[in-house]
């Protein structure tokens, strides 16, 4: 456990170092018109918030099993379902989001939005069966070190760096895909979801990169601790720039009507101003 207090310390201090950079943006554009509440402001606030929650309770968490001679095999047990379930939610949360701009991005078509469902639920099942059939058979030592079985890591990490690269192709297929009526050019929207899709996919692949480098060459016991605390804060700040630089959009260019970031994204050129006819 001598790992997870630097790592959380860390990721603690990033998660509160962008919200301290962000609380400008996110007073104007999120608190202040908190009374209409949408799906997409909540996944804002909790990857925001519970974010510096779940770093708070891994020091809390670190500090109390550093005094304890010998830790008992149960809290050990608690402790990595905690940081699996901590990890699904934000995952999930980015994940969501990035799907509603894909699903948005390509005029909300239900053939896209089921299939996208469907991807979606495929890859939290799978996921999930995979923790819930090898969690139960994790051993610990008496400092609470525990080693996942490689294939176990590989698989999620592998899946999950597949999923987020076919979410980043759909993304740019939408030129090829996408019915004719969709903007063919560099909109300012458009122009938006290319580069946060592209930096969130980066982020995110690097730290699963990262993970997946150090299951593999790091020491056998303990490693995951070290890699946890960092990874939730590239979700949560990815999560939350995202659903900042839809919202700052929408006021820098006056264009919030021409489409709308609740539980869906949608681009209407039909609310565009029309030019004024020549005198």
């Amino acid at each position: 456990m001598l790992a997870l207090i630097p790592s959380s310390c860390l990721g603690l201090f990033l998660s509160l170092w962008e919200t301290v950079i962000a609380f400008p943006e996110e007073t104007h554009l999120i608190w202040a018109r908190l009374r209409s509440l949408s799906f997409v402001k909540f996944l804002y606030i909790v990857s925001r918030y519970l974010g510096l929650v779940v770093h708070a309770l891994n020091i809390a968490f670190a500090w109390k099993v550093d005094s304890l001679s010998a830790i008992p095999a149960f809290m050990c047990r608690r402790w990595l379902a905690y940081q699996i379930i901590t990890t699904f939610i934000f995952l999930n949360a980015i994940n969501i989001v990035l799907m509603i701009r894909v699903y948005a991005f390509y005029r909300r078509n239900w053939r896209m939005g089921a299939f996208l469902s469907a991807f979606f639920i495929a890859r939290f099942t799978s996921a999930t069966v995979t923790a819930a059939m090898n969690v139960p058979f994790v051993k610990f030592d008496e400092e609470c070190g525990f080693h996942m079985p490689r294939p176990v890591v590989f698989f999620f990490l592998i899946s999950e760096m597949i999923y987020q690269s076919f979410i980043l192709v759909l993304t740019f297929a939408q030129q090829v895909l996408g019915s004719k009526d969709l903007p063919r050019v560099p909109t300012p929207v458009v122009s938006l979801f290319y580069r946060d899709g592209v930096i969130s996919y980066a982020a995110i692949f690097a730290g699963l990169i990262s993970a997946l480098i150090y299951a593999w060459i790091g020491p056998r016991k303990n490693s995951e601790p070290f890699v946890f605390p960092v990874f939730i804060s590239i979700l949560t700040t990815s999560t939350c720039r995202i659903i900042l630089n839809m919202h700052q959009l929408a006021e820098r260019d006056n264009i919030a009507q021409a489409f709308e970031l609740t539980a869906t994204v949608e681009i209407d050129d039909d609310n565009r101003a029309e030019p004024d006819p020549p005198a």
